[in-house]
């Protein structure tokens, strides 16, 4: 006979109730997860249902027809986004079957308080079979009544079908009232747990295909392939791939394009400069071939602008502070106050065969360099 786990308080799942089908076996109340692990041994095989409280599960009723059942069981947990304060991300959602009046049960719960029950039981050496909501294993009453039973400051609700509900003692009155609008007669009933699950059926239960460890968003174990429930999620996440790739195409086409564009303005302003010249092999060199016959040098300004920065870069000295160009003469420089910093400029310039003058200027050490080569 089947075993039955409810947590004994709501928020925490450090303390349970447990009854077994059998009627020689007394419950359990109120037991620690050590006290469960300890008479986890004595259980033997016998199967395992986890009762959720109703409180912490969400439900809500969908009318689908026979043709579109199996293409919105994939996406209807995605619509309960909207109606859901919490991410969706964090929640368990999963789709019952659609009974014979159209009508499919969605339940959501909350991921983390689940996780957090499974692996307190885990620790105790207890694997559930089912995960389901307490109130489902409530007799079901007649299609115009609905039953209610109360735990501790809980009300458990069942109507006709698969539709269950709870509420916290103080809404009775609002109970009473959407009874009245919805033309149903309210019954209210004793609560023994013990009673009620040996009435209970453990094919029925499995049939409910409400079972928490099932639904959307878990794969089932031993399926080949990529499960059905994953795929409109994988079909979403290779759109966004492709918008992504598409996007940095399209930037890169832009930028191509703003290069070209560019190149051809470098040009057209070349021609205009150079108007003489009928062939174009590459701009680079030909703009520094005339860069290098500039009037005030016999190798041009290019060669000994590149012959600084190699001074600075070998000497490993810092960069000048100022540079200014005296055409037909050569270059100012400042550089900082270190007199090493600028005697090693001096010393690496004369031996490149460059006339250089040192002088204080403020705060700077200034130096003119000619060149003679």
């Amino acid at each position: 006979m089947p075993l039955f786990l409810r947590p004994s308080r709501l928020n925490t799942p450090e303390y349970w109730d447990v009854w077994s089908g059998r009627p020689d076996v007394a419950p359990m109340r109120d037991v620690s997860l050590s006290m469960l692990h300890d008479a986890r041994a004595g259980w033997g095989e016998e199967s395992l249902a986890l009762l959720v409280p109703v409180r912490h599960v969400l439900c809500t009723r969908l009318e689908i027809s026979a043709q579109q059942y199996r293409q919105a069981r994939q996406g209807v947990a995605f619509l309960l986004e909207e109606w859901l304060s919490d991410d969706l991300d964090h929640m368990h959602c999963i789709v019952g079957r659609r009974d014979p009046q159209g009508h499919v049960i969605v339940l959501a719960i909350q991921k983390d308080w689940l996780e957090r029950a499974l692996e307190a039981l885990a620790a105790s050496g207890i694997v559930p079979d089912l995960v389901l909501i307490d109130a489902y294993v409530l007799p079901e009453p007649r299609p115009e009544v609905l039953g209610v039973w109360q735990v501790g400051s809980d009300l458990l609700l069942r109507w006709h079908g698969q539709q269950v509900g709870g509420c916290d003692a103080e809404g009775r009155d609002f109970l009473e009232l959407e009874v009245a609008r919805q033309h149903l007669q309210l019954e209210e009933h004793e609560l023994d747990w013990q009673q009620v699950l040996q009435a209970v059926r453990w094919s029925e239960l499995q049939g409910l295909g409400l079972n928490f460890l099932q639904g959307p968003f878990k794969p089932k174990s031993g399926a080949g392939g990529i499960p059905a429930q994953w795929r409109p999620v994988l079909a979403l996440l290779a759109v966004a791939v492709f918008v992504i790739l598409l996007n940095q195409l399209s930037m890169i086409v832009r930028e191509r394009s703003e290069q070209r564009l560019l190149e051809q303005q470098v040009e057209q302003s070349y021609r205009t400069l150079f108007p003489d010249e009928q062939r174009i092999v590459n701009l680079r060199v030909q703009i520094e071939s005339h860069l290098d016959v500039l009037p005030g040098s016999k190798q041009g300004t290019i060669r000994h602008l590149a012959d600084l920065a190699r001074t600075a870069h070998d000497t490993g000295v810092p960069a000048p502070q100022h540079l200014a160009y005296q055409s037909g003469h050569g270059f100012d420089l400042d550089v900082g106050t270190d007199v090493d910093h600028a005697n090693r400029w001096v010393a690496a310039l004369q031996s490149g065969g460059y006339q250089v003058q040192s002088s204080t200027n403020g705060n700077l050490q200034h130096l003119h360099i000619e060149w003679s080569k």
